[in-house]
């Protein structure tokens, strides 16, 4: 009987070395992966702590408190309004288009300088650039050329100019609301004052000459006929109210309106200017 050859797998070419060699395979492959892993954990590692001593070393310094306190007057000096030190610095202002003006309405076109407008002791060394300067004058006594003719027609002085302001700082906001720079909205600020002295420089005139002459004629006409009608009979009860001593120094007398009421040689407005202004008016005697 034939006998069949056992083969020892072991030794077999081919079975023997991958049945014998499978399992060293798997455990180096496992030991190589993890010494991979704990390499790069390691180079990770290093890399963070180098990170953390760079910040560490580049750290910004801290900031003084002194250097901190001149940041803080720098910027508060720069953004500080600039109005009162440039009037104070410009003693030859006499209208809106000189520098200093001009450099406030470049800034706001409703720039209105210090010293315009009346402080609390009543002065305003700048009043002269207001429209209504000069424009109204108050009076403790009635005058009927002053009440009809003389402060309306300073009333219409004043609206003018200000009509005339209004658009002139109308025109500058559109204007400066085309420019994108400064010198574009210098030149603004220049037409600007230019405009606004255009408006102011005529109340002046419009005062003097315009209301002046109006209030004059109102006084020769008025005057003509307050002597014609009325001063006679003015005299005659002021001397009889002075007999009886009921004329209080300085105040209206009650006794010479009653005595003018009696008779009808007088207006209402012509008893009021004999009381106020005596039988003399429009004469300042």
């Amino acid at each position: 009987m034939k006998q069949c050859a056992r083969t020892d797998p072991a030794s077999a070419p081919g079975v023997g070395f991958a049945g014998a060699s499978r399992p060293q395979e798997s455990t180096a492959l496992r030991s190589g992966t993890f010494a991979r892993v704990a390499h790069f954990a390691h180079v990770l590692a290093l890399g963070l702590l180098s990170l953390v001593g760079a910040c560490k070393r580049h750290a910004p310094p801290a900031v003084a408190q002194r250097d901190l306190d001149a940041i803080a007057a720098h910027d508060a000096a720069v953004e500080a309004p600039r109005d009162s030190a440039v009037i104070q610095s410009d003693a030859e202002i006499t209208r809106w288009s000189s520098p200093s003006m001009a450099e406030g309405l470049a800034r706001a076109c409703d720039f209105r300088p210090p010293g315009i407008d009346e402080d609390d002791s009543g002065e305003a060394p700048l009043g002269f650039l207001r429209c209504d300067n000069r424009l109204i004058e108050q009076s403790c006594s009635f005058d009927p050329c002053t009440e009809h003719t003389d402060t309306p027609c300073r009333r219409e002085c004043l609206a003018t100019c200000d009509g005339c302001s209004t658009r002139c700082r109308t025109d500058c906001g559109g204007c400066q609301s085309r420019c994108t720079d400064d010198a574009c909205r210098r030149q603004c600020a220049q037409v600007t004052g230019a405009c606004l002295d255009a408006c102011v420089a005529p109340v002046d005139t419009c005062v003097t000459a315009v209301c002046t002459q109006r209030d004059i004629a109102c006084r020769q006409r008025e005057g003509a006929l307050f002597q014609s009608q009325c001063a006679g009979h003015c005299r005659r009860c002021s001397a009889e109210c002075e007999r009886l001593s009921l004329r209080p120094q300085g105040e209206p007398n009650n006794c010479v309106a009653r005595c003018l009421s009696r008779g009808r040689h007088c207006t209402e407005e012509q008893r009021q200017v004999c009381v106020w202004q005596g039988p003399t008016w429009p004469s300042q005697d």
